[in-house]
């Protein structure tokens, strides 16, 4: 893509800045350059030609789609899951088995597991070992209950 070049351009040290503090990452998609492979721009949110300053303040880190995407009016994509296309299988599979919780709670937890699984391969551990923690926390709760007497109501 081609853009009108200003002549004015922020110094090298703070374009690095700007991405350092934005975590080499996409303020839009949230795309990073450490996990993904991405080419990421220092993009002046106020141009340059309308008032805009190469303050810190006025520059944000996107990616080059989106950053394509604000300067030719585009729609600027998301965030891709690692796993392409297969976004609405995951989103499917997890509704079915909150659906199935209250009756089932092994398929609960077989979900659960996959989903964990799926957060470990994007590498995100932290949130996978969180979700798999609290999840099979909830599960045990129902179970308690259901031995309890109590058909697997929480009060």
């Amino acid at each position: 893509m081609n853009y009108v070049v200003a002549d004015n351009r922020p110094p090298q040290s703070r374009i690095k800045r700007v991405r350092e503090e934005d975590n080499n990452t996409c303020q839009n998609c949230q795309r990073s350059s450490y996990t993904d492979d991405v080419e990421l721009h220092v993009h002046h949110i106020v141009p340059l030609k309308d008032g805009g300053s190469n303050k810190k303040s006025n520059l944000i880190t996107l990616c080059e789609e989106c950053h394509n995407a604000v300067h030719t009016g585009t729609d600027a994509p998301t965030a891709k899951s690692k796993f392409s296309g297969k976004s609405e299988f995951v989103e499917n599979f997890a509704y079915l088995s909150v659906l199935v919780a209250g009756k089932y709670p092994v398929i609960l937890m077989l979900g659960v597991t996959v989903l964990t699984l799926i957060f470990v391969a994007s590498g995100q551990r932290i949130i996978a070992v969180l979700f798999f923690i609290c999840s099979s926390v909830f599960v045990g709760i129902m179970q308690y209950a259901k031995a309890k007497g109590e058909g697997g109501k929480l009060s």
